[in-house]
């Protein structure tokens, strides 16, 4: 549930903006950058 959760996450923060990026950043460093270079 958490890897679906930081996808999702991921996702909004580009529609979103900025704003939600931080708050995914924040809530997971580690998970977002794995996310992302995956």
């Amino acid at each position: 549930a958490p890897a679906a959760k930081v996808v999702a996450s991921s996702k909004n923060g580009l529609v979103s903006g900025p704003k939600r990026k931080r708050d995914t950043n924040d809530s997971s460093s580690t998970d977002g950058s794995s996310d992302e270079d995956m």
